[in-house]
């Protein structure tokens, strides 16, 4: 979690988005397409993408404009995953969620309890929609740090995109 600015604030614009979070604490989207990214072929890369490869996306509000969460279903699709788009929910019903599809894993775009200027992004893991144990994350951050942000910005979106939030809801509605 922290400060959400766009990359393209002045005090930003140039610079790594890892740079930019871990030494001023400012998650951008260009941050978030990279963990997005680097999430799913972290989970290529261990066997734990289901054959149908597919990552619910679920958010919070805040985004208002919606950059930052459409920046993370890039991420998602540039790994080749299938995006399940969610929308605005709860995050039980994200995981809910996560766990009727069967997916490999959930994102969480949510600051939830933190300023309205903050944002951040809770991971869960199929197929008990648990979250990463502190091995996982070491491995994220390992592959993060290893990747060339610029390379992935201009990579194609080949995993497909399923507007979800119509069935999340219902399954949420009937199990809630």
């Amino acid at each position: 979690r922290g400060m959400a600015r766009p990359s393209t604030d002045p005090k930003l614009q140039g610079l790594d988005p890892r740079e930019v979070f871990r030494h001023q604490g400012i998650l951008t989207e260009q941050f978030l397409e990279l963990y997005a990214y680097a999430h799913v072929m972290d989970l290529r890369r261990k066997g734990r993408l289901n054959p149908s490869g597919e990552v619910v996306i679920g958010w919070d509000p805040r985004d208002t404009v919606g950059t930052f969460t459409a920046a993370a279903v890039r991420g998602i699709r540039k790994g080749g995953a299938r995006a399940l788009v969610v929308g605005v929910l709860p995050t039980p019903a994200v995981i809910l969620y996560l766990l009727y599809r069967r997916a490999a894993s959930a994102l969480m775009i949510t600051a939830s309890h933190n300023p309205a200027d903050q944002n951040g992004v809770k991971l869960f893991l199929g197929p008990l929609g648990l979250k990463p144990l502190p091995a996982d994350d070491r491995s994220l951050t390992a592959l993060i740090d290893s990747l060339d942000y610029q390379a992935i910005h201009f990579l194609q979106e080949v995993g497909c995109l399923e507007m979800a939030r119509k069935e999340a809801l219902e399954v949420f509605q009937v199990h809630a």
